[in-house]
């Protein structure tokens, strides 16, 4: 009786969820040109979106590493160039990232094709390339109040049997030469210091600053907390670039680069999900951090808001909504706080708050798990 019952009230929650009750059908949707120059979000100030970031920049030599990946610089510019976020100020730093947030599939950057994205709101999302037969987007979602970046990578494939891809998300830091890993999800504590285990594929999420004393905070560059995977995963990255590592060849201490390697079955979509916040220390960048550790854990920090019951059963880096108990998010710090100076970008600023794509309650959420449930039930 108690399943019935659930059952129902999904179905209920689910009928609320398609007349729009979720907030993202509401939203105003525009054309906006590229590169998106200043979008202002609660205390983030997101710089310069669009395709004329350069991956690993300032990166002069080649880099290779001991998992095989590999890299090689040119002096063709469209060719090293890319969609992703050049830079963002918050929490009271100037900058963050040189150039971030990248996506490259077996090899080959993705370039928005051509010179629009759409705005709905927070979320910018990018038009479809066709990259090693899979059609490929990507998203960014901007948090209302919390300095945060959602990344969704998209990989469809209309054909009739699998393929197998490398997705390859990177991008270069801000802190440069003293990029350092101060946290993990793994690390011991000792004391009162989280002591970070840099050597573990096993981290969910890592936390870097441009300090390299373990657990000094910065005054010239923000706590970056990093995701990766989620609980329950069926897709683990491998960290062919790790922050602040030197073992990686001559590439620069600040890039990072995580590679997927998955299959998109026939007449499916593959998704990944990657979470960045900037704190002003490294504890309140630990205290946030569990809103990542899963996508139970996300849907209740408000961090899955705009994304659909299909979009979210298909991320393949997180296990599925609803088997992961989520725990109480420990994150204090949602005041706004003063934008720094955004700079002089050029190209569209769009700085208009149309509001947060919030989800609907606690109806939705008990439709949106028992959903999940049974789609992943059907699939497997």
């Amino acid at each position: 009786m108690k399943k019935g019952f659930n059952r129902l009230r999904g179905v209920a929650a689910a009928s609320a969820m398609g007349l729009g009750l979720l907030g993202a059908g509401s939203a105003r949707a525009s054309n906006v040109s590229i590169p998106v120059a200043n979008l202002t979000r609660g205390s983030a100030v997101w710089k310069v979106i669009g395709n004329n970031s350069s991956l690993f920049s300032g990166t002069s030599a080649a880099i290779s590493t001991p998992s095989g990946f590999s890299y090689a610089p040119t002096t063709t510019t469209s060719s090293s160039s890319a969609f992703a976020i050049a830079d963002v100020s918050a929490e009271g730093f100037a900058e963050a990232f040189d150039n971030a947030l990248h996506l490259a599939v077996d090899g080959t950057l993705f370039v928005n094709p051509d010179a629009t994205v759409d705005l709905t709101s927070d979320t910018i999302t990018s038009d479809t390339q066709a990259l090693a037969g899979l059609d490929t987007s990507i998203q960014y979602y901007f948090h209302p109040t919390r300095p945060i970046v959602r990344a969704m990578y998209s990989f469809t494939n209309t054909g009739g049997s699998g393929k197998t891809i490398n997705a390859l998300i990177a991008g270069t830091l801000a802190s440069d030469g003293n990029t350092t890993i101060q946290a993990t999800s793994t690390g011991e504590t000792k004391g009162l210091l989280n002591i970070p285990d840099t050597d573990d594929s096993n981290d969910l999420w890592r936390i870097t600053n441009d300090q390299k004393g373990i657990g000094i905070n910065s005054s010239t560059d923000p706590a970056i907390t990093m995701s990766r995977f989620g609980s329950g995963a069926a897709t683990v990255p491998d960290s062919v670039l790790l922050p602040g590592s030197g073992t990686f060849g001559s590439g620069d201490l600040n890039n990072f680069g995580e590679r997927y390697n998955f299959t998109v079955p026939a007449n499916s979509t593959a998704r990944i999900l990657v979470f960045v916040e900037l704190n002003k220390t490294i504890s309140d960048a630990e205290n946030c951090a569990v809103d990542f550790a899963s996508l139970d854990a996300a849907f209740t920090a408000g961090m899955l808001d705009g994304l659909s019951v299909a979009q979210i059963d298909e991320v393949i880096n997180y296990g599925a909504l609803g088997t992961v108990t989520a725990p109480a998010t420990t994150c204090g710090k949602n005041a706004a706080i003063t934008p720094t100076d955004p700079g002089t970008g050029t190209g569209s600023t769009e700085d208009e708050k149309t509001g947060a794509l919030n989800l609907a309650g606690l109806g939705a959420l008990l439709g949106l798990l028992t959903l999940v449930r049974v789609r992943r039930s059907k699939n497997s």
